[in-house]
């Protein structure tokens, strides 16, 4: 029903509406298709169009990791220049490249206490939690994840290795109803930092299905309350609540 789209530089502040004066809507209408295009043309009509300067007495140039665009730290591999307020000078370092310790063949992390320090590999790498890397990995195909633990090597840290994707913790769902009278499935999804990692689902302590690669699966849970838990191969296990709104009553 209204499609909008507001700008500014340095001289002008335009806002434009676009839509039905008796407020009838229409579908497809959006800022980003009716009223972006008149906005641009209305900025390339007005005189001058001078953009802001920019406040460099209040800013000051750092150091950031060129991967998460936070200041760098002594594990970045790369680093690039940017102005920041002073705001961002509070900014923490990057957290997300770490040491780790990886066998001869550089196939499985080990530690200490499973593995002589002579047969350590120290590694830095770039290292994302399970949801980020799952949606960093589809624009940066060149994304490495963590190699597994050895299997005689029990992870020493509280990292997890996985997370849903969905559902989020206490989220309400509603399942709608098809035109033949049958009810929707919902989709569930995780993510995991092994490649090659079998996660085994359950829904109120029954099980589902087993996934490889592709953890996704699809159901149609009845209405009320339920929980979710998923466990990989190498027994870590995430619980996760969620209540079905509409659904099988059955």
């Amino acid at each position: 029903r209204d499609g909008w789209a507001i700008g500014v530089n340095a001289d002008y502040a335009v806002g434009v509406w676009v839509g039905n004066a008796d407020g009838e809507g229409r579908p497809g209408l959006t800022g980003t298709e009716a009223a972006a295009p008149i906005l641009f043309e209305l900025f390339s009509s007005l005189p001058g169009n001078k953009w802001f300067d920019v406040p460099q007495s209040e800013m000051k140039k750092i150091a950031i990791c060129t991967k998460s665009g936070y200041r760098i730290s002594t594990e970045c591999e790369k680093a690039d220049t940017v102005w920041a307020t002073k705001a961002g000078l509070q900014t923490l370092a990057c957290p997300f490249h770490k040491k780790v310790y990886l066998s001869v063949d550089k196939k499985f992390r080990v530690h200490s206490q499973c593995e002589e320090l002579s047969n350590m590999v120290a590694h830095q790498q770039f290292v994302l939690p399970p949801v980020q890397s799952y949606y960093f990995n589809k624009m940066n195909s060149g994304y490495q994840p963590l190699p597994p633990f050895r299997k005689d090597c029990a992870n020493p840290s509280a990292l997890p290795s996985m997370d849903l994707v969905y559902p989020k913790p206490g989220a309400k769902i509603y399942l709608p109803i098809e035109l033949s009278g049958s009810t929707n499935y919902t989709v569930f999804e995780a993510a995991h930092q092994a490649a090659n990692a079998e996660l085994f689902w359950h829904l109120d302590g029954i099980f589902i299905q087993k996934t490889l690669k592709n953890h996704r699966i699809s159901i149609i849970p009845r209405a009320g309350l339920h929980q979710l838990t998923i466990m990989d191969d190498a027994g870590e296990t995430i619980t996760r609540s969620f209540t079905v709104i509409s659904g099988n009553k059955k």
